[in-house]
């Protein structure tokens, strides 16, 4: 980021702020990789949650089916 901001310049630039810039623009794109690993973390949790329960919901009811006794 900070070369293309320098390459980019006709005059000279000052290196602090064009550092600042550079750091300015680098927070954001951290931002929306943090954004999107956060929702993909949350998804599979609670896919991860839902087939636990989904599980155990069918162990109980074939232990306790009256259907299947008969």
């Amino acid at each position: 980021m900070i070369t293309k901001e320098y390459c980019r310049c006709t005059v000279r630039v000052e290196k602090m702020g064009l550092r600042r810039a550079a750091t300015l623009q680098a927070a954001k794109l951290l931002s929306t990789v943090v954004r999107d690993g956060t929702l993909r973390l949350s998804k599979a949790a609670m896919v991860a949650s839902k087939n636990k329960v989904t599980k155990a919901f069918h162990r109980i009811t074939r232990r306790h089916d009256p259907l299947e006794s008969t």
